[in-house]
């Protein structure tokens, strides 16, 4: 009988430690639970800012690619029309070509040298024009050149006067 006493108490201070292990594993369990839910809301703070943050900068991305799409499809637009007014222009150039080709071809032999005689008037008249701006080029650029040289001749005068008196001064010195 004492036996079973002794087994019962042992098996009762067993099942006492037992149960304050599990009291002291448990707390410390719920411990680091509550320290584990506290970095998670701490987490869940910082992510819900980040997000945040990065939904703003995703917003104004947004914005900045549509107002790209926006100057994007403008300037596509304003390059169609100039290909257009481009292709409109030499159209009109080679109908007119075509039409001068036609007009030389139905003259008459005295037409196109007079036709000829008229270009080569209109080659002389151009060189003509172009010469004569080289020559009022050139008329500006001497009459510039001649006030340079009317100063210079003045300063000369005024230098070689300054000199005189210079020596002038210098010869009282020697004697």
């Amino acid at each position: 009988m004492e036996q079973i006493i002794s087994a019962l108490v042992t098996g009762g201070a067993a099942i006492v430690g037992v149960l304050l292990v599990e009291l002291l594993t448990g707390s410390k369990i719920l411990k680091l639970l509550e320290k584990h839910d506290d970095k998670t809301d701490r987490s869940k703070e910082n992510l819900s800012k980040e997000n945040l943050e990065l939904s703003k900068e995703h917003e104004n991305l947004s914005r900045e690619h549509g107002s790209l799409s926006k100057e994007h499809v403008e300037l596509k637009i304003i390059q169609n029309n100039i290909k257009e007014k481009q292709a409109d222009i030499i159209s009109i150039l080679n109908q007119d070509k075509s039409e001068k080709n036609q007009a030389f071809e139905k003259m008459t032999d005295k037409q196109r040298e007079l036709n000829e005689n008229v270009s080569k008037l209109q080659l002389f008249i151009d060189d003509w024009q172009r010469q004569s701006l080289i020559i009022d080029r050139l008329e500006k650029s001497n009459e510039q050149i001649k006030e340079l040289n009317e100063e210079l001749r003045e300063e000369n005068i005024e230098l070689k006067e300054q000199l005189r008196k210079i020596r002038n001064k210098n010869r009282g010195y020697e004697r």
